[in-house]
């Protein structure tokens, strides 16, 4: 029985050894057949495909999305350009406006001064006459 034990442990033993330096060959190179080589090549041409991919996929979803946010962009900016259009154009009306009311005011004010001055004059005429007549 210590004998099949041993003789298990041993044959465990060399299928171990085997893999490692299965292995070891793989890893240096050594025992390389051309077929394994253009496995590998493939293989990794393979996962550089899939990964190109994947990052061309996520490029196109960024651009879908630069570009929702670009015509959002756009869109603000235009209403905030009517605003300011629109806003400007009234300031340029209350300007005017603001204007013909001085100057509304101004002739206003001399029309005032004449009348003053007139009224003065003819309430000295009525003191005037008002004497002349008493």
């Amino acid at each position: 029985m210590l004998y099949a034990a041993i003789e298990d442990i041993l044959r465990d033993k060399r299928r171990v050894d085997k893999y490692n330096m299965e292995l070891e060959d793989k890893i240096s190179g050594r025992n390389v057949t051309e077929e394994m080589t253009k496995r590998k090549q493939k293989n990794a041409e393979r996962r550089q495909r899939i990964k190109l991919q994947k990052n061309l996929d996520n490029l196109r979803q960024m651009g879908v999305i630069l570009m929702d946010k670009t015509s959002n962009e756009e869109s603000k900016s235009k209403e905030v350009l009517d605003e300011k259009l629109k806003l400007e154009q009234e300031l340029n009306d209350l300007r005017e406006d603001l204007q013909i009311r001085g100057q509304k005011m101004q002739l206003n004010r001399d029309d005032l001064i004449k009348l003053r001055v007139l009224n003065s004059q003819l309430d000295s005429q009525t003191a005037m006459l008002t004497v002349e007549e008493a």
